[in-house]
């Protein structure tokens, strides 16, 4: 648990320590954000990312600047409800919460911020929340 990490992490080198705070921290914002979905909680959904991101980057350090710079912008972007980095780390992809109605404004404005700050574009792709696998029984 979070309580027993903090009552032992003095056990830990520095570097270990600021891993396993990530990991432990992590498995409980997971399950706050499954609570989360489903309530249909987007907001609270949204500080997750955020969290978990601000803790991929601080604790895990697995971020680098192209990610975080995609991270900040959008998350500054007043349609995001929330932004993290996906995928192994160093590089790659992020996902963001953003109203659907703010979509293109979003995307021009981040990548127009984006590009300013890296020298290069960012590349977007667009989903919507589904209700993934389900089973049905068929007669």
């Amino acid at each position: 648990t979070e309580e027993q990490f903090y009552d032992n992490r003095h056990l830990l080198d520095e570097v270990v320590s600021r891993r396993a705070e990530h990991v432990i921290t992590e498995c409980a914002r997971v399950n706050k954000a499954v609570e989360a979905m489903k309530t249909g909680d987007l907001i609270g959904l949204g500080k997750l990312l955020n969290a978990s991101h601000y803790s991929l980057r601080d604790l895990y350090e697995v971020t680098g600047k192209e990610l975080d710079t995609l991270q900040n912008v959008a998350e500054n972007h007043p349609a995001c409800i929330g932004s993290r980095m996906t995928g192994a780390g160093f590089g790659g992809c992020t996902i963001s919460l953003v109203e659907k109605s703010a979509e293109d404004d979003f995307k021009r404005k981040v990548a127009e911020e984006y590009t300013k700050a890296i020298g290069y574009a960012p590349s977007f792709y667009s989903a919507e929340i589904g209700d993934g696998i389900t089973v049905t029984e068929l007669n």
